[in-house]
């Protein structure tokens, strides 16, 4: 159609958030140009520092000048050093950055980073995501509530985009006080729903230290957040350790929580433990859940070697019909499905699959429980079976439906039906089972997700807010740079502004493309 395909839930929850903040923006409007109330106004905000936009809310404070304006001068020389190595850096991911974008925008995979914060790596999280349709792994996405990421999250985004912008802008601020450059102000924001924050530094003392001291300067905030995506990933691999006492891992994958609108929804019970993914493919784990599934859609052995003895014995095939790819045997078409699978259904030859009219002795109505407990292998052809065994599919197998036998540990095996990725679309999965009572099932959950996005986040303000970009870090990091390489005493002033122009305009179209490319992916 043609139609852009952002989700109900996350358009109407986006355009309430755009009315909420465009309604404090009018009333803040409104009060300021009363009579009654403009002085009052005016004052009251002044006196906090506040300032208000139709999607920015600004707090600017400047007590925490003293602080860092009279640091003790002994730390001078070993901040220089970190934010020293900061700089180093950050003229690494100068050059990197731009890659990253080209790489994203003719779609080559790269790590996901984030715009403001880009997405999380795609893989085992809280929930396998759904695959196939629409992949966008080969490019950055935007993390945007609701449309790209579930509405809920929006808590622990909120939170590491806050602690992220302060640990930069800390950086920003230790290295200014160590190249006695005094910080005026510091400050937090809101941006729609992104929160924030900055530093202002006295310009006159900044114009004035040599452009390395200004590479530490520029490069602090970025270095900080490299910093903390490190420490977070050191933390995830480090987590089983860490609750080790509680939690153990590599048991299987645990089912914390079930949306209602699941397709598991009242077969799949919270507390159960998968074990196995079809007939052959044993999971400990989310990453061995990803590998599983992905055998299903990528793998054409999702056939079941059956011995034939069993399927002379047991079948009670009528007559069949082939409509749209998939074979009926057991009844008119249409009367099988997920519910009649705990019955009979009907299975299909491989070699004669896709046939117009299948011999009768390829096709076979079984009990499906009872069939499956028969089954020791996968198989794509009778090949892949021993001798007395023949491959088999279910007769209403197409290239997105597919039969998935789940096992699961003190529970009878689970039979889904339908495309493999959409099974667990809507189920947070983990791999942590609590050895106590007293253990939640959800906390290793929120852990997780907690430090997965903040090693994002901080990852992407590392490297895309070093880019040489108007507005960015890297714009004032490379008029610094060229101030070291083109030193005035060879190059002339306009020389030197050309260089920085060129670089900061292509970059900065290259942002933006990137960008659109992403949003018109996420919508169309």
């Amino acid at each position: 159609t043609g139609l852009p395909r952002l989700p109900p839930a996350g358009g109407m929850w986006l355009a309430v958030l755009l009315i909420v903040w465009l309604s404090a923006f009018l009333i803040n409007l409104l009060l300021q140009n009363l009579d009654c109330s403009r002085t009052s106004c005016t004052k009251f905000s002044r006196s906090l520092g506040l300032q208000f936009s139709p999607v920015q809310l600004r707090l600017r404070v400047g007590c925490l000048n003293r602080v860092f304006n009279t640091l003790n001068p002994a730390l001078f020389t070993p901040l220089r050093i970190w934010f020293g190595v900061g700089a180093s850096l950050g003229l690494v991911l100068m050059l990197l950055g731009p890659a990253v974008l080209v790489c994203s925008l003719v779609g080559i995979d790269v790590t996901q980073l984030s715009w403001p914060a880009w997405s999380l790596p795609a893989g085992p999280m809280i929930q396998l995501p759904v695959f196939g349709a629409n992949d966008h792994s080969r490019m950055l996405n935007p993390l945007i509530p609701g449309v790209t990421i579930p509405v809920f999250h929006v808590i622990y985004l909120f939170l590491v985009l806050l602690f992220s912008g302060l640990f930069h802008e800390l950086g920003h601020a230790l290295a200014a006080a160590a190249e006695s450059v005094k910080m005026e102000a510091f400050g937090f924001f809101i941006m729609f729903i992104y929160p924030g924050a900055f530093v202002e530094l006295h310009s006159g003392l900044l114009a004035t230290v040599r452009p390395w001291q200004q590479l530490r300067i520029f490069c602090a905030g970025i270095w900080h957040n490299a910093v903390f995506a490190i420490t977070a990933l050191a933390l995830l691999f480090a987590l089983p350790g860490l609750l080790g006492a509680w939690y153990t891992v590599g048991t299987g994958v645990l089912v914390v929580a079930i949306e209602p609108h699941s397709v598991l929804h009242g077969t799949l019970h919270v507390g159960d433990t998968i074990t196995r993914v079809g007939v052959d493919c044993d999971v400990a784990g989310l990453a061995d859940m990803h590998r599983c599934f992905a055998q299903f859609e990528t793998s054409n052995k999702t056939g079941f070697c059956v011995p034939r003895s069993f399927v002379s014995s047991r079948d009670t095939a009528v007559t069949h019909w082939n409509v749209d790819g998939a074979v009926h045997c057991c009844g008119a078409p249409g009367a099988e499905g997920q519910d009649e699978l705990v019955s009979r259904a009907c299975f299909v030859r491989t070699h004669a699959r896709g046939a117009a009219e299948p011999q009768q002795s390829d096709v076979a109505c079984l009990a499906v429980r009872v069939t499956l407990q028969q089954v020791r292998r996968s198989c794509s052809a009778d090949s892949d079976c021993v001798s007395g065994e023949g491959c088999f599919v279910l007769g209403e197998e197409t290239e997105t439906t597919k039969l998935i036998p789940l096992r699961r540990r003190h529970h009878g095996d689970l039979l889904y039906l339908g495309y493999p990725w959409h099974a667990f679309s809507a189920t947070t999965l983990s791999d942590y089972a609590p050895t106590t009572p007293a253990s939640p099932l959800a906390l290793p959950v929120h852990v997780t997700l907690f430090l997965r996005y903040f090693a994002s986040v901080s990852a992407a303000l590392a490297v895309l807010n070093i880019i040489p970009v108007f507005h960015f870090d890297g714009q004032f990091a490379l008029q610094a740079l060229v101030e070291l390489l083109l030193p005035e005493e060879i190059f002339t002033g306009r020389t030197r502004y050309r260089v920085a122009a060129v670089v900061l305009w292509t970059n900065t179209a290259l942002l933006v493309a990137t960008m659109a490319v992403s949003m018109a992916r996420i919508l169309f």
